[in-house]
Formats: structure tokens, C-alpha cells, sequence
């Protein structure tokens, strides 16, 4: 075996396996979007119907794959009956203050 098969084998057994996409960063929206969802009890079906959105484009939104344009993010702030700058903080549904 030649010094160069022996190194690309070597870096062949050092490469990570990728098993489907990155996990996504965790990010504010994507977070409050589930957490306003759930205080709901509704499904991302629910929302995704009810803000005029194809559900595959909603849940890559709500988990961090995608950033919402103005126009999404305007339709589920209204529907969640916040305004747009609400996503991106934090969420605590009311009653659950300390």
C-alpha cells in the first residue's frame, strides 16, 4: 500500500457520517412559534391551514429550517394575535408568571 493509499484511507475512517440535513440552530421564533402552537393545543396543520401556508413550508419554519419572510411571519403573528417583533422573544402563556 502506498503512503497515499494509506492516508485517504486513513481520512476515509475519519469522516463523520451525515445521516440527513444539519440539526438547526435553535432560534427565538422557531421556539415561540411551538410554544404558542401547543399553549393552543392545535396542530401545525391548524396553523399552517389558517395562515394560508402549505404545511412542509410552516413546519420548516416552527423547527428552525427556514427564516420566515415579512409576509409569513405577518400572517402567524396575526393569527397568534401578536405583533411580529413578539416572535422573535421569548413566549410565556399568561398565568404561568414568577
Amino acid at each position: 500500500m502506498t503512503p497515499a493509499e494509506r492516508l485517504a484511507k486513513q481520512k476515509r475512517r475519519q469522516r463523520p457520517k451525515r445521516n440527513g440535513p444539519p440539526a438547526p440552530q435553535p432560534v427565538a421564533w422557531a421556539t415561540t412559534l411551538r410554544d404558542r402552537r401547543e399553549a393552543l393545543g392545535l396542530s401545525m396543520r391548524d396553523v399552517a391551514e389558517s395562515c394560508g401556508l402549505a404545511v412542509p413550508s410552516y413546519f420548516r419554519v416552527e423547527h428552525g429550517y427556514a427564516d420566515p419572510c415579512l409576509s409569513t411571519a405577518k400572517r402567524v403573528s396575526e393569527f397568534f394575535g401578536c405583533g411580529v417583533w413578539e416572535l422573535w422573544t421569548k413566549y410565556e402563556p399568561k398565568g404561568s408568571g414568577s
